[in-house]
């Protein structure tokens, strides 16, 4: 069980250490600032998970303390526009809207009969710099790291009729963004790409609830 553990956690440490090994490839890889300059635009599209519960947390609005989560919608949709700027060849910066679908739970208050119905939502902004590793002249590897801004709304109603409405926004700065992927150039200007992003600790663990949440997208990339 030990080995089996250790085993676990050094997937995890080596998945968070993989875009920062990309971006450090990108960049030693470089070898002048002049070769660069591509502006782009795009959209992804794709699924979520949330981890930890996210809508079922959510239910500290109403049952503060203690509840148990008795069912979970923890899958939904999320849509990603961006727009970035490549500063070195291989290695840019990029700006992104994100919009996190729903998710759902049911939940009861440990202390009593009372149960609830609860949503989680949540939008906000991503900055990160991305790095490419390219293996052809089409297709390459693709790592990011950044930080995401995020607004979270949940609401949370019992089956008595009472409701709760709990909004946050992300205080401070942290970088709580990470992801990798792959992306084929079909052309000059157009780029097609194939990306897995965490964003972590969404939301406030004592108002609205908190989750991480994971998205497998596909996204087109115009450049200008």
């Amino acid at each position: 069980m030990y080995a089996e553990n250790r085993s676990l956690a050094g997937m995890v440490k080596w998945g968070a250490l993989a875009p920062v090994l990309f971006l450090s490839l990108a960049i030693t890889s470089v070898p002048a600032l002049a070769a660069a300059g591509d502006l782009y635009a795009g959209v992804n599209y794709g699924n979520l998970k949330t981890k930890d519960k996210g809508a079922c947390s959510a239910a500290v609005s109403v049952f503060s303390p203690g509840y148990t989560c008795t069912g979970t919608d923890n899958r939904d949709h999320v849509v990603k526009l961006s727009g970035g700027y490549e500063f070195m060849e291989n290695v840019g910066v990029e700006l992104g809207y994100v919009s996190f679908g729903e998710t759902t739970a049911s939940v009861r208050n440990s202390a009593s009969t009372a149960t609830a119905n609860t949503k989680f939502k949540a939008k906000g902004f991503v900055f990160a710099f991305v790095g490419t590793l390219p293996v052809t002249k089409e297709f390459g590897f693709i790592g990011r790291i950044g930080t995401y801004r995020w607004n979270v709304q949940s609401e949370a109603t019992t089956s008595s009729g009472n409701s709760a409405l709990a909004k946050d926004t992300k205080p401070g700065f942290t970088l709580d963004n990470i992801g990798i992927g792959a992306k084929y150039s079909f052309s000059k200007t157009m780029d097609v790409r194939m990306e897995w992003e965490r964003y972590k600790d969404v939301g406030s663990s004592h108002i609205t609830g908190q989750t991480d949440i994971d998205t497998v997208t596909l996204g087109l990339m115009i450049k200008f």
